[in-house]
């Protein structure tokens, strides 16, 4: 049993572990004298300028006002709204210094909500620790995406709080971390599908059916409340099913190289060692007497289940 004492020490040691990785990248946004990056974050600060013009909750504002062709230009639809109202507050900043405010902020935040869902796991305070730095700087390419100031970093934090939501059993978190995603990005298929699936391992505890049926009532709550939010409830979701619906299927499609797969990527290694070091760290640390059954009980068994199918989609997507 941890005093309170060790407790304290324990939460010196990560809290110094965040502010450090947080000078870190400070200084390395500080380096540069343009934006680190010429991409989608500039048109996000972009939107949240017009929306303190044009009002924060405009049905008839939206890319339509950006775009002169393309999708965009035809539908009145902001699929990332509530991204769009988390760039605001760096809006009125010079545009570089906004855009790295937000990087930070971003960063910081996918570190605390990746520090909050493994707290409760009773790990030593050194793996913590390692485990954000891996988090951070583990892999260029991912950290090179973390650098591009897009809405993805928060997507990440809240699907992690999901995620939490639905290893804990709390029905609250789950809807409210969902209403969330939903108004951040149409990435929220991502977090919807971990809770769809937490949904069906719950069945399968002790929870039971009226576990898991408690679950997906909080889930559709969630997922209906993010859409009512939005100021384009109707166009938002037929973007959203077509998009998800569409890129699968037609191969012709011009689309981002993070739709392809990741088996020529430099990531690909950086995914396999991690996934040996995750089943590895797993089968060493669990008691030899420990039943299977245990393992399922706490979720170890769904969070396996979730590494092999986001694993295999990494590699065969597209």
């Amino acid at each position: 049993m941890p005093t309170h004492k060790s407790l304290l020490s324990s939460n010196k040691i990560v809290t110094l572990t965040v502010a450090l990785l947080a000078l870190l990248v400070g200084l390395f946004l500080m380096s540069f004298n343009n934006p680190p990056s010429l991409d989608d974050g500039l048109r996000h600060i972009a939107m949240a300028k017009a929306m303190l013009e044009n009002g924060l909750y405009s049905s008839g504002f939206a890319w339509n006002n950006f775009f002169y062709e393309g999708y965009f230009a035809d539908h009145i639809v902001d699929p990332w709204y509530g991204a769009d109202l988390a760039y605001i507050p760096f809006a009125s900043l010079p545009i570089v210094t906004a855009l790295k405010a937000f990087i930070f902020s971003s960063i910081v935040l996918l570190m605390i909500a990746f520090w909050y869902v493994i707290k409760p796991m009773k790990l030593p305070p050194a793996w913590i620790a390692i485990l954000l730095s891996i988090l951070i700087l583990g892999d260029q390419l991912f950290l090179s995406r973390l650098m591009l100031g897009r809405p993805y970093v928060l997507m990440t934090a809240v699907t992690l709080i999901t995620l939490k939501g639905i290893l804990e059993r709390r029905y609250l978190l789950t809807a409210l971390s969902l209403a969330v995603a939903v108004l951040v990005s149409n990435l929220f298929v991502f977090p919807l599908f971990i809770a769809l699936l937490g949904c069906i391992w719950m069945w399968t505890t002790s929870s039971g059916l009226k576990g898991a049926c408690r679950m997906g009532i909080a889930i559709i709550v969630g997922t209906a409340v993010g859409l009512l939010l939005h100021p384009q409830t109707i166009e938002y979701a037929v973007h959203t099913f077509d998009v998800f619906l569409r890129i699968p299927i037609m191969k012709d499609l011009q689309v981002g190289m993070e739709l392809y797969s990741g088996v020529f990527t430099s990531t690909s290694a950086t995914a396999l060692l991690g996934v040996i070091i995750l089943f590895s760290f797993i089968c060493f640390s669990i008691k030899p007497r420990v039943q299977i059954s245990e393992w399922h009980k706490e979720g170890i068994t769904f969070l396996c289940f979730l590494v092999i199918i986001f694993l295999i989609a990494f590699f065969v997507w597209m």
